[in-house]
């Protein structure tokens, strides 16, 4: 592919990886931050999904002609490829005004601290893109990951991964198979494989379900995300809030339940008995299954039906029969 033209003829040669820079993507790596936020280069220019591209250790540089300038060097979000969809939203997120702390409702995450000023002072969401989750601790260290980007934070400094290097090589990309009960819908299902790969293996969690008069809830409890399926076909994923007591109290009607714990406590903030889910309709069940996070979804099983529920990434889901239950979970916790 012909190399980005303007400025067309600046070339950089690094004899660290042996690869040259050149033209349009020279010029954004030497005004928007160099070697110090996207390393050294890692590769020459290609197409890569008729795109042409250039790696670096934690970045991707990307040719879009059609843009208007100063967009037509964009950097790709190789941190949603390798991290896969944000995490779920904060639940019903409000703060006193604080400087140290930034909400982004376009993915429903906040950068706070120390990420938040490498992030202001260093190009924003340009540089990093929005966030997909909060910042957790990881091997000694604490982490956020952004679409462009996943910062660590170690010794009281702020550092880059190298993501770049973890994208342009295949076998560290951290894909897995669907696993177990999973696989046979998988392979069998067209549509399905539109989830792609696992962003893990399958692991074994308790899953609680609880039925609603419009849908149901399943909370993964490893992760704490409590999965909304309505029956419009349509699902939701949101961080599972403590249990508390029940405020407003709600008095069911006859063959109705209010739920209680924390799938009662995200109930009420969607609005209760007025929410898409309506009342419960039986009691919660608790086992130990299985669930798995994959490029573009989720899947999870459950024990006490045999279903595999398929959650797509825009936001549509499906159920299958588990054709094999006597192979899948069936231990109670």
């Amino acid at each position: 592919p012909a190399a980005p033209p303007s400025p067309a003829l600046r070339t950089r040669y690094f004899p660290q990886t042996r690869q040259t820079v050149a033209g349009a993507f020279l010029d954004f790596f030497e005004h928007k931050g160099g070697e110090a936020l996207f390393g050294l280069p890692i590769s020459g220019e290609f197409a890569e999904n008729n795109v042409t591209v250039q790696y670096f250790q934690r970045a991707r540089f990307e040719w879009h002609p059609q843009n208007p300038d100063p967009y037509k060097v964009l950097l790709g979000l190789i941190g949603q490829e390798l991290y896969g969809p944000p995490a779920p939203p904060l639940v019903d997120f409000r703060t006193p005004w604080n400087p140290n702390l930034s909400y982004f409702p376009q993915t429903g995450h906040t950068v706070s601290n120390a990420f938040l000023r490498f992030y202001r002072e260093n190009g924003g969401v340009e540089i990093f893109g929005y966030p997909l989750t909060e910042a957790t601790a990881e091997g000694g260290a604490i982490i956020q990951w952004f679409q462009r980007a996943k910062m660590i934070f170690q010794n009281s400094q702020v550092t880059l991964a190298n993501l770049g290097e973890q994208r342009f090589n295949p076998n560290a990309e951290g894909r897995f198979n669907p696993d177990r009960v999973f696989y046979f819908v998988w392979t069998n299902n067209a549509r399905v494989q539109a989830i792609g790969k696992g962003l893990e293996n399958a692991q074994s969690t308790t899953i609680v379900e609880q039925r609603f008069e419009h849908g149901r809830v399943l909370l993964r409890v490893d992760t704490n995300v409590a999965f909304v399926l309505l029956d419009d076909g349509s699902w939701r994923a949101y961080t599972a809030p403590a249990a508390t007591n029940p405020a407003p109290a709600y008095a069911a009607p006859p063959g109705r339940m209010t739920p209680d714990g924390q799938i009662g406590t995200l109930w009420r903030s969607l609005g209760g008995p007025g929410s898409k889910l309506g009342w419960a309709t039986g009691s919660t069940t608790s086992a130990v299954s299985l669930a798995q996070r994959f490029q573009n979804g989720h899947m999870l099983y459950s024990v006490a039906e045999h279903l595999i529920f398929v959650a797509y990434g825009d936001g549509h889901w499906e159920q299958f029969q588990d054709v094999y239950p006597g192979f899948g979970p069936q231990t109670d916790p």
